[in-house]
């Protein structure tokens, strides 16, 4: 495993291009989100385009017509949907998994208008947020960008949010991730604006929140590095906030095959126009288990695993977990589908898995350390 601690680090407000030393910004002027929510009464508009990560973009405060710009991978495994919604997200571990809501604002496309998308990261310290790089730095027209702005609410469940929403005030991600988009880097550590996990809420009895991995309050969750091969046979967990959902209602009704798949014809159903209107797009926790496919595929072994639990866009930065002797331990990031893992991370099919299993970055000794200078 690298031993390399490189990374970069920023507050929000403008977009980076190179990251080979540490960058410190403050917030920017120049941008502020709008109050206003995308509203239209056409079913042929909707949001600017589906992205290949992140899933459907919303305008912030513009209507737009619906431009198909990448065609989506598969992350539904198999032939059916195995999710199913989280109904008490007051529970652990489900309090500690976040609904990142992202705006990216994409200067040379449609006149720099901000778009904004969901995701899903966990709380593994007061103010700490794990997540997906991508959720952080992503690529929209062949050009990575940085997000312009990040909050995050622990155990939303729709239009409930019990714990409230926390801005995001910076970030830290490997160089590999922000310089070169490479996959068995895709990580981040979000530094929230409050200690939430210190904070004590009238849903569960005005005790506090706390966090994946707290021996006080975490609820027998672990966050430590666990070897593979004890990994070889195990059942894994996946929760996040899914952007094919409209609350607990699929937006489309899927088809054989069960592709996860928003509007592939590039047009936005009435159906998906009500739910963005209603704010209810990613809105509810997600969750499914599956097998350990493979806990060190070639190519990119070290740092990545694969599993065939289902997923889809907006599951990036789940937790991916597994269960021994009644401890839960955080053992990945769910970053996506094995098949567009790239770079160093060769594409290649894990043994005894299929073309579409999805995948996590591992942690790893190296990411625990990461974590750990990140936050000091």
């Amino acid at each position: 495993m690298s031993g390399s601690f490189g990374y970069g680090e920023a507050a929000f407000g403008g977009n980076m291009e190179f990251f080979d030393e540490i960058e410190e910004r403050e917030f920017s002027d120049e941008f502020e989100e709008p109050e206003s929510e995308w509203e239209s009464e056409d079913s042929e508009t909707g949001p600017p385009f589906v992205h290949p990560q992140l899933g459907i973009g919303l305008p912030v405060s513009s209507e737009l017509e619906f431009e198909d710009r990448e065609d989506q991978e598969e992350e539904i495994i198999g032939s059916s949907d195995s999710r199913s919604p989280v109904r008490n997200t007051t529970k652990a571990p489900y309090r500690f998994v976040c609904r990142l809501e992202m705006i990216f604002q994409d200067p040379g496309w449609n006149g720099g208008v901000a778009m904004k998308f969901a995701g899903t990261g966990t709380l593994i310290s007061p103010r700490h947020v794990l997540t997906a790089g991508h959720n952080i730095r992503s690529i929209f027209g062949g050009k990575a960008l940085t997000a312009k702005s990040v909050t995050a609410s622990p155990g939303q469940d729709r239009d409930k949010k019990p714990f409230g929403t926390c801005k995001v005030t910076g970030f830290k991600a490997k160089n590999e991730w922000m310089n070169d988009q490479n996959a068995c880097h895709d990580y981040a550590l979000l530094t929230l604006e409050k200690d939430m996990g210190s904070l004590k809420f009238k849903a569960i009895g005005n005790k506090p929140l706390g966090y994946w991995g707290d021996f006080e309050k975490g609820n027998d969750t672990r966050l430590e590095f666990v070897d593979p091969d004890k990994l070889k046979k195990s059942t894994v967990r996946v929760v996040g906030y899914a952007g094919d959902k409209c609350g607990y209602l699929p937006i489309e009704k899927y088809k054989k095959g069960a592709v996860c798949t928003y509007t592939p014809s590039g047009t936005v159903s009435k159906g998906l126009q009500d739910c963005l209107k209603a704010g209810l797009h990613a809105s509810a926790q997600f969750g499914a288990k599956g097998k350990m496919l493979d806990p060190l595929p070639a190519g990119g072994g070290s740092f990545l695993f694969a599993y065939d639990a289902d997923t889809c866009k907006g599951h990036s930065g789940s937790p991916v977990w597994a269960e021994n002797k009644g401890l839960l331990y955080l053992i990945g990031v769910h970053t996506g589908p094995w098949s567009i893992a790239k770079g160093s991370c060769a594409d290649v099919v894990p043994a005894g898995a299929a073309t579409d299993a999805n995948r996590a970055v591992r942690v790893t000794t190296n990411m625990l350390d990461n974590i750990r200078k990140w936050k000091a």
